[in-house]
């Protein structure tokens, strides 16, 4: 029988949750990079240089250009996961102001989180199943008290988080 613990409950201090530790563990399969690192290993990557040279015919014009497009598009897409104080703050807004309005509480199975992370042995996907942006944003608040590295979320260009990294 699986038991659920509640999180996010309208009882809960935003403060208390927003001074928390957090320590996520670190991936032997990902190292923690910065913004300009990350963009530089994607760029540099054989995958990425194959069809930068496949789409540029040997035309080194078009291979500058279709250079600094990859640059403008993964510097829009690029975390910055050291900037957690900002996202530590914005989660107390969001648990605050949006999802303690909208939800009474959360439930998360603990054992089958405990039980997935501590089995897999490799980088976990996790894919919300409505297209919402409130499904990352609970997401994170619910990875964040278990120390899980808060997800990489790519979304739409209708939403611009960059001031959170």
């Amino acid at each position: 029988r699986m038991s659920y613990t509640a999180h996010l409950s309208s009882d809960q201090s935003g403060i208390c949750f927003g001074i928390r530790s957090y320590n996520p563990s670190v991936s032997r399969y990902c190292k923690p990079r910065s913004r300009s690192e990350l963009i530089q290993a994607v760029l540099a990557s054989p995958r990425v240089r194959h069809v930068i040279q496949k789409l540029s015919d040997d035309d080194e014009t078009k291979k500058r250009h279709l250079d600094v497009q990859s640059f403008r598009i993964l510097d829009d897409m690029a975390h910055n996961f050291y900037s957690i104080h900002r996202i530590r703050w914005f989660a107390v807004f969001v648990r605050q102001l949006i999802v303690k309005t909208l939800f009474e509480r959360t439930l998360v199975n603990e054992g089958g989180l405990e039980q997935l992370f501590s089995t897999v042995d490799a980088p976990v996907v996790i894919l919300p199943t409505h297209r919402s942006y409130a499904d990352f944003l609970i997401l994170s608040l619910l990875m964040y008290p278990y120390n899980l590295h808060l997800p990489a979320v790519c979304t739409g260009e209708g939403l611009c988080l960059s001031v959170l990294g």
